[in-house]
Parts: structure tokens; sequence; C-alpha cells
């Protein structure tokens, strides 16, 4: 009886570690293609440097802050 009881644990043990290993397979799958999609990415602004630059700027500039007010005597 002992040793079902070992065994049934071990068995139990094995079926979450294999559960943790496929979860951790499949999360390194999911960096791969995201590192490969940055990789891309990467790739092509080094092949074209003009989507580097920066956003045209905006035709109106934002308004200033109010200035706090001044306190009276």
């Amino acid at each position: 009886m002992e040793e079902t009881n070992t065994l049934k644990e071990t068995v139990k043990e094995l079926d979450q570690s294999a559960k943790l290993i496929r979860d951790l397979v499949s999360n390194l799958i999911k960096l791969r293609h995201s590192l490969l999609k940055a990789y891309s990415g990467l790739s092509k602004l080094l092949e074209e440097p003009e989507l580097m630059k920066p956003a045209a700027p905006s035709p109106t500039p934002l308004p200033a802050p109010p200035s706090p007010p001044t306190p009276t005597p």
C-alpha cells in the first residue's frame, strides 16, 4: 500500500513537471517569435533610415499654461 501511494505521488509530481515544461517551451516559442519580429523591425529601420526620422511637428504650437495668480498684500 505504501508503494502505491508513493507511486501515485510520483506520477502526480511528474505530471505537474511535464505541464510546467510544456508551459516553459510554449513561452520560449512565443519569446522567439517576438524576438524575430523585433529583429525584423530593426533590420527595416537600418535599411530605411528615413523611417527613423521624427514625425512632422504639429502645425499649431501648444498653448502655454496660465501663470499662477500673484498674491496681493
